[in-house]
């Protein structure tokens, strides 16, 4: 009984007494057990074999030299430091990878992960056979084949074995690309810290009257937004006992596009649309805004009139023009609606209000004019803030048989942010 279960080594013979002779059975017994004993001890150097597992009790094994075989212990390092998975620079051709981690595999099995530096770009569908155990697909997780250039040479990429078959899903999380030539754009991440055509100064460059937009020198891109003008709001013709407001003019739409320095040449010819002139004074309508734009690439356009209030022709209350239509960039969109006047047949004893003008993406068409404590009076449309393409409000009258202008529409916009690289 070298040990009693627990690590304990107990000597199987009782102690023996102090001046008896000592028999060699128990003595021989004792040896045996002994012997036994350190047997089942584990040698320094290597020579013991385990023969059952080891409970550590919470104790480290410290030390430890790197794996270099399937069956052997890895240390913290190694794992830290991904060599476990990594498999170098890849081998074989752009399509068809060959890696090799160390140490390597024997099977495939799902879940597991590998990484490699890219030798080449690839042109077409990809495999990638690790440690010789077969070639499999990549593909990305949604299962499509990677196409030119999902791989380009220098990066790093991350595999995992979705099947044993093999098939690997690319794990990178996105696709990366060489540095481009100046003017060339691209979705995908550069491989190099520096890409040729990145802006060093931003210049901007602001139109509120037609002209011609030359670039800085070295512009690579730029952004234009364009406003178009805001309609005029409606003229109003009164009648006594009779309250009549006129809708405000409509708002000018918004446009932007993002151009290369190709896109441009050497300039581009710049309209800003003319804010709407309110109706003149009397039972006219509103004009409509004019279109801005920077050559063909980006337009916005012009908001329509505010429509005039004559209780003569049993209109008390006037339509708001509409807002510009969408026009042509990357992002369009429509301007905002003038706003209804509000007046009443034979409705002496409520206050009318003007519509208000509609506003654009970037600022407020003109108040809506009112009437409070009054009688027998007109009051103008007030004019849009200038260069917002705001809309212009309509005139109001209250029971008088006089007439009132509407507000103007304001003018558009141009304002282009250019990037260039000196």
């Amino acid at each position: 009984m070298p040990r009693n279960g627990s690590g304990q080594y107990l000597l199987p013979q009782p102690a023996f007494v102090p001046g008896t002779t000592i028999a060699s059975s128990p003595m021989n017994s004792d040896l045996s057990d002994m012997g036994a004993a350190i047997s089942q001890s584990i040698s320094k150097d290597g020579q013991t074999t385990y023969t059952g597992n080891q409970p550590m009790g919470g104790n480290k094994l410290t030390g430890l030299g790197d794996g270099t075989a399937s069956t052997d212990s890895v240390n913290l390092g190694q794992v830290a430091d991904g060599v476990l998975t990594y498999g170098g620079v890849a081998t074989g051709s752009a399509n068809a990878i060959v890696i090799a981690p160390a140490p390597g595999i024997t099977t495939y099995e799902v879940g597991q992960m590998f990484s490699f530096k890219a030798a080449a770009n690839n042109t077409g569908a990809v495999t990638v056979n690790v440690n010789g155990v077969g070639a499999g697909a990549v593909t990305w997780p949604d299962g499509s084949a990677l196409v030119a250039d999902d791989i380009v040479s220098g990066g790093m990429y991350e595999i995992e074995v979705a099947a044993a078959t093999p098939v690997f899903h690319m794990q990178t999380g996105a696709n990366v690309a060489a540095t481009q030539a100046a003017g060339n754009s691209t979705r995908k991440i550069a491989t190099t810290a520096f890409v040729q055509g990145v802006a060093a100064k931003v210049y901007v460059q602001t139109f509120t009257s037609s002209g011609t937009y030359t670039p800085h020198a070295g512009m690579v891109n730029c952004i234009i937004e364009c406003v178009g003008g805001g309609g005029g709001g409606g003229g109003v013709n009164g009648a006594a006992s009779n309250s009549a407001a006129s809708g405000g003019g409509g708002g000018g739409g918004y446009a932007s596009k993002l151009a290369t320095a190709a896109d441009i040449g050497e300039s581009k010819a710049v309209t800003v649309g003319a804010g709407g002139a309110g109706g003149s004074a009397g039972a006219n309508n509103g004009s409509a805004g004019g279109d801005t734009s920077v050559g063909s690439l980006c337009i916005a356009k012009g908001g329509s009139g505010g429509v005039a209030a004559s209780p003569v022709g049993n209109v008390f209350n006037g339509a708001g023009g509409a807002g510009g239509v969408a026009g042509t960039g990357d992002m369009a969109r429509a301007g905002q609606p003038g706003l209804p006047g509000i007046g009443g047949q034979n409705a002496i004893t409520a206050w009318p209000s003007g519509g208000a003008g509609g506003s654009t993406p970037v600022g407020g068409g003109a108040a809506g004019v009112s009437l409070s404590g009054a009688a027998s009076t007109t009051v103008a449309g007030s004019h849009a803030p200038a260069n917002t393409g705001g809309g212009g409000s309509g005139a109001l009258a209250f029971n008088t048989s006089s007439t009132a202008a509407g507000g103007n529409g304001s003018a558009g916009f141009v304002r282009i942010t250019e990037f260039c690289n000196q």
